[in-house]
Order: structure tokens, then C-alpha cells, then sequence
């Protein structure tokens, strides 16, 4: 049985699916899989977030496990079968589409587009046309979709080229109709355009990047077979083109034993990554710096705490702060417009558009932002990265790192440049950064810490000595009541032996909530440097 608040949020989850919100969509659908693994439809909606995120496998194996579980329902037959299509397993997906075609389900002319779609990927373009010549649509968006399908195919099957109608319109290339596919995810388009590029001699200038479409296309349909196949015929020509280097990486992906190659910038590494800020060079803007923080950590204490890692057991809401010089000061008032795309493991994950109003007496401004979501897992273990422009311009890159723990980012920007007093212009924020992010954070009882504590096996001298330390405490604090002298410092110092995966992590994170029931931090959160 799904709960009402898990209906809400798998509601939400499938909405963050069709805008293309993939991270969003998966944390969201593991929450509800968590809470109801036998609903068929939280299986399907993390089978969908899973293909999204880069996992067909695990994608296949649980549409497969919602449709064994969900009595043939109409529903389940039909997402497997747009799944299916988006691996490239044509014949399954037509079977799954046209047993939920028979049945009329409330998506039927979805199901007649996916459907197209099928037949589109296998070469047979006529009988997608007559698929779509059956849908019945009014929604605008849906609109869209089927309008450019039905665009494509009649492109692919060569209606409209006639020398006549090539006067008549401003006809478009075909490089440009495939880079539109692509934008649009009509992978298999974008697939057949590159290759009739490829095999077009008068087209011999566009090679190179049809090639490169080509294997966006391959990777887009899950052909990763045929993309690594190609990708190792054209290294050799691409070996210093960064988009290519991009590709390479997202298909070594599913071939974890190949090596994995380097990327064209030398950039500075972490233990296991990379933690570095790239200034691009521009005319107009001076970065000075970009460091990130834990968003709702600043905002319940007030602080920034830069990290170069993340905890991925605890973070919700990654914020990046960029301290820039005005271009236009004592100049005249400006607003210039910004895009905030944030990465994790070489897949976007979000992007925010927003303004900065800047003054003209302001010399060095300061603008945050910030992505994630309410629930942790969104930011999940591995390399992240958010890109910053400003009035269409790239003017930088901070790199970081999710992991088990935090490390501490201790480059002082102040001292390394003179820049003086930075201005603040409020910045608006994704809408995702719920109010409820922003409370204040529960208050766990010190006789409920300690009994946490004692339920760990073992450890009976920390127990001990944290039982005689809290008395200690309260023996200080009825010396103050009384007036008696006594010291105002305190040593916690502790160090914490003992092989990896015995709990020491855990346990220090536990001290710190028991140090902040004690009234001796202010926040009980503990980073590791």
C-alpha cells in the first residue's frame, strides 16, 4: 500500500522525468521504492529514473519485475515498452506497445508515438508514418513531439526534396534538422542523418562533426557496444578535442576494465578526483574565486564552511559562491543575466537561470547558488562540477567531490588576493529549495543520544568516558550556580583508533550531537579534513 505523502512524491518524480530533471527523479523514485517495493508503480518510475541516470540494466530488471507483479496491467506494458524502445530492443517493444495499444490505455496516443518511435529505430519509416497518421492529440506539448516525429520521417523518407519545393522554402541542412533531433532526443534521426553525412563525398566538411553525432546518437540509443567500437576507429583523429574526450568518458563508463583516458586540461586532484576551480579566460568578467559550501549548513549557523567533498549520507543542497569584479563600475548600473548547470559523474543534473543587479559604485561582487533537493541521495558518491556563465559566457568551473565524509576546502581567498569589501546582490534561488529545508534542525534529548550510544557492540570505554564526562559537566555547572570558581576551558579532544569499517566515523558524528545536546557546540555536524 502507497501512502498518500508517497503518491505525492512518486507524482513528483515522473513529473521531474518528463522536464528532464534525471537526479531529481531518482532520488525521489528510490524514496518511494524504498517505502513500497511490491507497487508496480514506484518499481516502473525507479526502473525509468534508472535508465535516465545512465543504469539500463538495472532498468530492464525492475520494468521487468513491475510488469510480473502488476497482474499485465495495461500501464506497466506500456512504460516497459518505451524503455525497452530506448534501449533499442525494437521487437520487445513492439509487443509491449501494441498489447497496451489493444487495450486502449488513457496514454494511447503516447503509446502511438513510441510506437513510431519503434519502427523509426528499426529503418522502417512508411510504417511509423501510418502509427502516427493514428494519433489524436491535443495537448500542445505532446504536439510538439509528434510534429517534429512526423517531420523527421517524412525527412528520412526523402518527401519534400524535389527541386521545386527546394526553391520555394529556406530548407534547411540536413546537419542542422540532425543537431535538432538531438536536442529534441530523436536519437534515431540524428543516427540516420549522420550517416547518410558520412556517406555523402560533397558533405566530406561535415564529417567530423557527424561523427561526433554519430556517437551521441549511439550513446542516446544504448547502443554502447557500437559506440565504443567506433570510438576506438576515430581516437586516434579526436585525441585533443575536449566534446569527443566527453563521449569517450560516458561510454568507458559501461566498460569499466578499459583504461580510462585522460582529459585534455591537466587538472588538480584530490584523493580520488577533482577539487579544482577553472577560470576561463574572457574580456569582460574577472573571477576571482569559486568555492563551494553546504547550502542548509549556512544558513541553520550562519557560516560557510568551503568543502572540496561532500558527505553523500547528509547533503541536500550544493551552493557555489563567486566573488567577481564589477566591469562596469563607476561606469553606469547593470543587469546581466547568469546560468548556474551542475554536474555529477559527466551527466547534468540541473540548471538555474537568474539575474544579478549591479550598481555602479560596487567594485567586487558576491552571488551564490545552489541545486539539489529535500532528500538526501541526490548527490550521490562520485565527481561533480558546476558551470557559471554570465551574459552567455563561461567564465567558470568549480570541480568537487561527493563521498562517504567531508573535507574542508582551507584556501584562503582573502589573502591571497586584495580585493577589499564584496557587495551581496540577493540572487533567486531553483524554486526546488524547499522552506522546509530552511527549519531549524530537530533537537535530539542527551538522555536519547546516550542511549544510541549504548546500543553499538562494544566500545564500553567511549561509553564509559562520555558517561563520566557529561557528568563532569553537570558537576561544573552546579559549581557556576554556586558561585565557585572554576575553569573556563575544556579539552574534547579525541582520537579515534581502529581498522577501516569498525565506526569510528559514526560514532564521531554521534559525539558531535551529544557535544551540541551538552550545550558545547553550537552545531553538532562533524567534518572530516
Amino acid at each position: 500500500m502507497i501512502t498518500d505523502d508517497h503518491e505525492e512524491l512518486l507524482a513528483e518524480a515522473y513529473e521531474h522525468l518528463k522536464h528532464g530533471r534525471f537526479r531529481m527523479a531518482l532520488t525521489a523514485a528510490r524514496k518511494v521504492y524504498e517505502e513500497s517495493p511490491e507497487n508496480d508503480k514506484a518499481v516502473m518510475c525507479l526502473a525509468w529514473a534508472s535508465l535516465e541516470n545512465g543504469d539500463p540494466a538495472h532498468a530492464l530488471e525492475l520494468a521487468n519485475i513491475a510488469v510480473e507483479t502488476s497482474n499485465d496491467n495495461v500501464n506497466t506494458h506500456l512504460y516497459r515498452g518505451y524503455l525497452l524502445m530506448r534501449m533499442s530492443v525494437f521487437e520487445g517493444a513492439l509487443s509491449d506497445l501494441d498489447k497496451a495499444i489493444s487495450q486502449k490505455p488513457d496514454l494511447l496516443s503516447w503509446a502511438y508515438l513510441n510506437k513510431a518511435r519503434t519502427f523509426a529505430g528499426m529503418g522502417r519509416f512508411f510504417e511509423a508514418l501510418e502509427e502516427i497518421a493514428k494519433i489524436n492529440e491535443t495537448d500542445p506539448d505532446e504536439n510538439h513531439k509528434i510534429d517534429k516525429v512526423k517531420e523527421f520521417l517524412r525527412r528520412a523518407l526523402g518527401y519534400g526534396e524535389g527541386f521545386l519545393s527546394g526553391m520555394l522554402e529556406n530548407k534547411r541542412s540536413l546537419m542542422e534538422e540532425a543537431e535538432e533531433a538531438l536536442k529534441e532526443k530523436e536519437y534515431w534521426f540524428s543516427l540516420w542523418a549522420a550517416k547518410n553525412i558520412l556517406e555523402t563525398p560533397s558533405l566530406k566538411k561535415e564529417h567530423p562533426k557527424a561523427r561526433l553525432l554519430e556517437l551521441e546518437s549511439l550513446l542516446g540509443m544504448f547502443q554502447v557496444r557500437r559506440a565504443f567500437q567506433k570510438v576506438k576507429e576515430i581516437e586516434n583523429e579526436f585525441k585533443d578535442n575536449e566534446y569527443f574526450q566527453n563521449i569517450y568518458q560516458r561510454i568507458l563508463k559501461f566498460f569499466p576494465e578499459e583504461q580510462i583516458i585522460t582529459s585534455v586540461e591537466e587538472p588538480i586532484h584530490s584523493a580520488g578526483g577533482r577539487t579544482d576551480t577553472v577560470i576561463k579566460d574572457n574580456e569582460l568578467f574577472k573571477i576571482h574565486s569559486a568555492r563551494t559550501y553546504d547550502l542548509i549548513e549556512n544558513i541553520r549557523s550562519g557560516r560557510r564552511t568551503y568543502l572540496l567533498q561532500f558527505s553523500e549520507e547528509t547533503v541536500t543542497y550544493i551552493g557555489v559562491e563567486i566573488i567577481f569584479e564589477n566591469p562596469f563600475y563607476n561606469k553606469q548600473n547593470e543587469i546581466i543575466n547568469g546560468l548556474a548547470i551542475w554536474f555529477l559523474n559527466d551527466r547534468e543534473v540541473g540548471r538555474h537561470h537568474f539575474n544579478i543587479d549591479m550598481e555602479k559604485n560596487w567594485k567586487t561582487i558576491e552571488f551564490v547558488q545552489s541545486w539539489g533537493t529535500d532528500i538526501p541521495g541526490f548527490w550521490s558518491r562520485g565527481q561533480g562540477r558546476v558551470d557559471i556563465y554570465l551574459d552567455n559566457i563561461i567564465v567558470c568551473s568549480r570541480w568537487f567531490l561527493v563521498g562517504h565524509s567531508e573535507v574542508v576546502n582551507f584556501e584562503d581567498i582573502d589573502k591571497l588576493i586584495d580585493i577589499g569589501q564584496y557587495e551581496k546582490p540577493v540572487t533567486e534561488q531553483p524554486i526546488y529549495v524547499k522552506q522546509t529545508s530552511l527549519a531549524s534542525q530537530d533537537n535530539e534529548s542527551l538522555e536519547d543520544l546516550l542511549t544510541n550510544l549504548n546500543t553499538f557492540i562494544g566500545l564500553d570505554s567511549v561509553k564509559q568516558s562520555m558517561q563520566d564526562f557529561v557528568a563532569y559537566l553537570k558537576f561544573i555547572k552546579e559549581r557556576e550556580k554556586l558561585g565557585l570558581k572554576t575553569e573556563d576551558s575544556l579539552s574534547v579532544n579525541s582520537i579515534f583508533l581502529g581498522n577501516p569499517g569498525t565506526g569510528k566515523t559514526t560514532i564521531a558524528r554521534l559525539l558531535g550531537k551529544i557535544f551540541k545536546a551538552m550545550g558545547l557546540l553550537k552545531n553538532g555536524h562533524v567534518i572530516e579534513v
